[in-house]
């Protein structure tokens, strides 16, 4: 048996539990370890940057939306510090203590993210339990970039930041919620990645000329070979448009072995 973390098992679990009813506080144990297995998440963004927290949290809705819809999104101000409230159950200093180290061991507090942005760069931070288990700067700049330099009317260079902000944090949380987060990725493991195939579906890919999203894409795909979503969205984006017979045939031949069928037919 293993509580949190896994740092106490067998006897040391017994005890604990003993002392913990001695003193009334299997229900505050109780209340904390279901908590754990909730997927919080609390978005703080400086009051200086470039960004906002409603377009962080809707680009990570949007991202999120395909496998991991069990995240859910609290202000700062909602839950600044949930062992602290919980602690204040009991007025007792001593069994105060007693309940932070419980809820510090099976690890309550929600994740918190700080992001300080720019114009083209933003740097995201991502703590769990108190601790800081992921800090990464993302740019929008940058070779392979170069069409989100002028993104299409009237997406902003705000809203394209947001995105890789927001794949930023989605990738840093999935070791935790593997279960929960890899059916939507579609095996991408890069957080670039996603965030470009992202922009290029959503923003360029219905725009007359595909080359901007050609390039995006190939980028994303150079990036993390195993993001089948950006595999298929390019080769889309490669071939949606051409009246040529034969590039059509070749298509269809290529999403058939994609889809693990015999030869298309054009």
């Amino acid at each position: 048996m293993a509580v949190g973390a896994g740092w106490l098992v067998g006897p040391a679990v017994v005890v604990l539990f003993i002392a913990l009813a001695a003193l009334g506080l299997i229900a505050s144990l109780s209340v904390a370890a279901w908590l754990a297995t909730l997927l919080k998440l609390t978005i703080t963004v400086d009051e200086k940057s470039k960004l906002n927290q409603t377009q962080i949290v809707e680009r990570l809705r949007g991202l999120a939306s395909g496998g991991s819809g069990s995240i859910e999104i609290q202000s700062a101000s909602t839950i600044e510090n949930v062992s602290a409230t919980l602690t204040d159950l009991s007025k007792a200093d001593w069994i105060s203590a007693v309940q932070k180290v419980v809820l510090f061991l099976v690890g309550i507090s929600p994740w918190q993210v700080t992001v300080d942005a720019g114009d083209r760069e933003a740097f995201v931070g991502l703590a769990r339990n108190g601790r800081t288990v992921h800090a990464a700067t993302v740019q929008t700049a940058g070779s392979g970039l170069e069409p989100l330099r002028n993104p299409p009317a009237p997406i902003g260079d705000d809203e394209i930041l947001a995105v890789f902000v927001a794949a930023e944090i989605l990738l840093a949380m999935r070791p935790w919620y593997s279960e929960d987060f890899d059916a939507g990725l579609n095996g991408a493991t890069r957080a670039q990645s996603v965030a470009l195939q992202h922009i290029a579906a959503r923003w360029y890919m219905w725009t007359h000329d595909t080359t901007d999203a050609m390039t995006l894409l190939k980028t994303a795909v150079a990036n993390d070979p195993s993001n089948q979503l950006a595999v298929v969205t390019l080769e889309n984006a490669r071939w949606r448009a051409s009246n040529d017979p034969e590039e059509l045939r070749d298509y269809g031949n290529w999403l058939d072995r994609q889809l693990g069928v015999g030869q298309g037919q054009a």
